[in-house]
């Protein structure tokens, strides 16, 4: 069984839908021997995956990602004789004509519009759609994202496969000094701190968290915030740039995002819209608590094992943050049970083996009558 694979988010300081494949490559591969993963990159970068059923191709162009997907990559798929093609960060190539699986782990750009430019919503809206046409199957993290693709696409719901994500082996509480150390690092003082990692978009309000942190700071002067992700949000940056007591990292290695989980006592993941919400899951299994908005996939995924608010609003999320400082331990110990009785299900060996079994069965199935 020869599965092609766009590989292009597997870059050197992958993030997202990079940690995503990474992560069920690394499972998938040894779970099915008999299966080939060809795995095409846009640029020639350090493998981290050594399987014997892994292969490289690397494709390179200085035209962008569009056109290495739609010409460059599509030109390659004709001429290797493959079962099928995994596209895990949306979309396929538009003239591809073979069987084709998709990974779409939400639909942000139709239910937050404003959140996006109307060139890029207009390109999103066409290869989604067309994608979703062609696909044998659509991979996606939650109930409530299939659901947003069948009402957004009219989308078979029967094709739509909801597979809950995992937490990387590597995700523990740190020790004592590693926390100590990642605190002197990045200048992180004695007191409580209050954390966000991922990329910051309007949609994940960190606007809010920011002011909350400078109203709780007149009853917790030692009260720190820290922020780690690229920011998007132009509201985020007048903010920072007002306040030098805010800790602002762009990107942290790999090794360190634990040592941050586990450094912080609350954090804080306001989202408007997540398709799954993997950084909670994270911080969880660091021994620290998420504090959550009430909505979309979050309140699917984490019921009894996050603190929530209902609205994104700065009064009310101030308010949930100072009950959490007053009475942490008995919330934190509480919550922390309630996780460890579902941790092990967070696993990727058990998401690896649903994503062999629905390859093996759509490999084995008819052909396509694909659209050309």
């Amino acid at each position: 069984m020869k599965i092609a694979v766009d590989a292009s988010q597997l870059n050197s300081s992958y993030t997202g839908v990079g940690r995503y494949l990474y992560n069920l490559l690394k499972h998938m591969a040894p779970l099915s021997q008999d299966m080939e993963y060809t795995l095409f990159f846009s640029s020639d970068v350090k493998l981290k995956l050594n399987h014997t059923n892994i292969k490289k191709i690397v494709l390179k162009t200085d035209r962008g990602n569009l056109y290495w997907q739609n010409f460059v990559l599509n030109k390659a798929l004709k001429r290797g004789n493959y079962d099928i093609l995994w596209s895990p960060n949306y979309y396929s190539p538009v003239f591809h004509k073979g069987k084709s699986v998709i990974s779409m782990h939400d639909v942000s750009w139709r239910a937050l519009p404003d959140n996006y430019t109307f060139l890029n919503r207009i390109i999103r809206e066409i290869l989604s759609r067309r994608s979703l046409k062609k696909a044998s199957a659509v991979f996606t993290l939650s109930e409530f994202s299939k659901k947003e693709i069948t009402n957004y696409y009219g989308t078979d719901p029967s094709l739509i496969k909801v597979v809950y994500l995992a937490i990387d082996d590597s995700f523990e509480r740190s020790g004592i000094q590693f926390i100590k150390d990642f605190k002197h690092k990045h200048g992180i003082s004695e007191g409580p701190v209050l954390g966000f990692l991922g990329s910051i978009f309007k949609r994940r309000n960190v606007d809010k968290l920011i002011n909350s942190y400078h109203f709780l700071k007149k009853s917790y002067p030692e009260l720190k915030l820290i922020l780690v992700g690229e920011n998007h949000d132009p509201e985020v940056e007048i903010l920072l740039g007002n306040d030098p007591s805010i800790i602002w990292i762009k990107r942290l290695p790999e090794n360190e995002i634990k040592e941050f989980y586990s450094s912080i006592d609350l954090f804080v993941y306001i989202s408007e819209y997540e398709g799954f919400g993997l950084p909670p899951l994270e911080a969880l299994r660091c021994g620290t608590i998420p504090l959550l908005l009430k909505k979309t996939s979050l309140k699917e995924i984490f019921p009894e094992i996050a603190l929530f608010i209902n609205e994104a609003i700065s009064e009310n999320l101030s308010e949930k943050i100072d009950d959490y400082l007053k009475d942490h331990k008995r919330i934190s110990k509480n919550i922390l049970s309630k996780f460890s009785d579902r941790e092990n299900y967070f696993n990727w060996k058990r998401v690896a083996e649903e994503y062999i079994k629905d390859f093996r069965e759509l490999i084995q199935s008819e052909p396509d009558n694909t659209e050309e």
